[in-house]
């Protein structure tokens, strides 16, 4: 499986949005998966009107417990979208989130690389303990940044030396602003992809209430596709140390 980290930088926010719209853009056939890890808490369980549980907090639980057998159960705790991706929703209550949101990356890591396909980890605010620990779990990081000066600057500086620790980096861009994507690449030095806005898309996918015929077929669907292929590429090229 390729594991694929999204982040959002200092007042970028964006990383759910960034991660739904990647695992919507693999292969339905195969579920990919998206990981609401978050130490903020979840959002997706109350946007597509479901329960917290099965979730992040049962998985990481169960995943104590059952070691190697929870990797052929995985598919069990998510609730799959019209888009074919399946969530994996984490919780809202701060003292549940802390139950599991730093063991997650080492307990979850392994199984979701040996159960093949695609997933997809929202971490949430950049920062983090749990963050640091789900890229070294990851082939790419994903982040999402502000198309402002400060902000790459400040993007630069934090999460440079992860390049070297994850093996590729990518930013995205979700919001206009005074750079252009070209712009913010020449700050970085990173490649950085800009998808186009299209809030009731957004908001309809965060509800469940966007097929995956459809979302190939608009601008921001097609552009998540081609960014997905992009990082697929990218990890396939990158020998990342173990």
């Amino acid at each position: 499986m390729t594991v694929l980290t999204v982040v959002s930088a200092k007042g970028s926010p964006g990383a759910t949005t960034i991660g739904l719209l990647l695992a919507s853009a693999g292969d339905p056939v195969r579920l990919p998966l998206l990981l609401e890890a978050d130490p903020a808490g979840g959002d997706l369980a109350a946007q597509l009107g479901t329960l917290f549980e099965p979730g992040m907090a049962t998985l990481v639980e169960e995943a104590r417990w059952e070691g190697e057998g929870i990797r052929r159960r995985l598919d069990a705790f998510c609730r799959v979208l019209p888009t074919g991706a399946g969530v994996i929703v984490g919780s809202v209550q701060p003292k549940q989130v802390a139950t599991y949101v730093d063991d997650a990356p080492a307990l979850l890591g392994a199984h979701l690389r040996a159960r093949g396909g695609l997933a997809i980890v929202d971490a949430g605010r950049w920062g983090s303990e749990s963050a640091a620990r789900w890229a070294q779990h990851s082939d790419a990081l994903v982040v999402a940044v502000r198309p402002t000066v400060d902000n790459a600057e400040h993007v630069a500086v934090r999460l440079g030396p992860m390049a070297e620790v994850v093996g590729h980096v990518h930013a995205v861009m979700i919001d206009q602003g005074p750079l252009s994507a070209a712009d913010v690449a020449e700050v970085l030095e990173w490649p950085v992809t800009a998808l186009p806005a299209d809030a009731d898309a957004v908001r309809r996918l965060a509800a469940g209430r966007l097929d995956h015929h459809e979302l190939r077929h608009l601008p921001i669907g097609r552009a998540a596709a081609a960014l997905l292929e992009a990082l697929l590429d990218a990890c396939a090229a990158v020998d990342r140390p173990r």
